[in-house]
């Protein structure tokens, strides 16, 4: 298994309906998150700056399009 990502930092896409959605309205654009680890059901889970973690798929994560 590949977990090379595990504790990488990234920014997300907030593109399409996801700034609309909570909890994403709070964080400006350049908001920074360090990357948890990988669901099993296929979302990655993302640490913010305040100890928060939320799940997202892996097209929203600008780390993974390197």
């Amino acid at each position: 298994m590949n977990e090379e990502y595990i504790g990488k930092e990234t920014t997300i896409d907030f593109g399409r309906d996801l700034r609309m959605s909570q909890p994403w309205r709070s964080y400006p654009s350049d908001e920074v998150f360090t990357i948890v680890k990988k669901t099993k059901g296929g979302l990655y889970l993302l640490r913010d700056c305040k100890g928060n973690e939320h799940p997202l798929p892996k097209y929203r994560i600008h780390y993974f399009k390197k």
